[in-house]
């Protein structure tokens, strides 16, 4: 990291110009810059876009074409802040719809065919923060409308990997951590399966 401002890789130079961590002149990249700046250009290009994008970008010799990716990066990172934003918004209008105690549920499970799963994750973080409960957020397989996909984010008090071991019966698969997991079920089981989070 404390190479990393100092780089001689194009691809870096300009991510670091694009994202406008070079502004102030400063040699030494603050942690914020890096986990703020650097590093959501790259991550929103796995979560929606072309992974290969970044690997051009990183291994080019051509400024002209490190510049190009670059700006592509960022291009996709302000999309992924969109439907992040829509997401998040719809989420908390759909809780409000459909009065949703969460004194009772202790667990938020939102749900649409239209979320991108590249995001929920994140938009899962910031429910949370909100709200101040474990967020098991769900969307639709692309291919398959029956099995629904999800990501989960926890609160400490709550150990997200038990609570998805806890309902394995109705999932078709599940893996994580303490902190946050990852799932799939049958559409049919989506009931049940709040129900148990609420259980647990």
């Amino acid at each position: 990291l404390g190479l990393l401002p100092h780089s001689t890789i194009p691809g870096v130079q300009a991510l670091m110009q694009v994202s406008g961590t070079t502004e102030n002149g400063d040699k030494a990249l603050k942690p914020d810059a890096i986990g703020f700046r650097l590093g959501p250009r790259i991550n929103a290009v796995g979560r929606i876009g072309e992974p290969p994008l970044v690997i051009d970008l990183l291994s080019t010799d051509d400024m002209g074409i490190a510049l190009e990716r670059a700006m592509q990066c960022e291009q996709i990172n302000q999309t992924r802040q969109g439907m992040c934003h829509d997401i998040e918004r719809e989420a908390i209008e759909c809780g409000a719809r459909e009065e949703i105690d969460l004194m009772e549920t202790r667990v938020l499970v939102p749900i649409s065919d239209s979320w991108h799963h590249g995001v929920i994750g994140i938009v899962a973080s910031r429910l949370v923060e909100r709200y101040g409960v474990p967020v098991f957020i769900c969307t639709y397989e692309e291919e398959d409308k029956q099995q629904v996909r999800g990501s989960a984010r926890g609160i400490p008090e709550f150990n997200v990997f038990e609570a998805l071991e806890y309902c394995k019966d109705l999932l078709s698969k599940h893996g994580g951590h303490p902190a946050a997991g990852g799932f799939s079920l049958p559409e049919e089981n989506l009931e049940a399966f709040r129900s148990r989070l609420s259980e647990f």
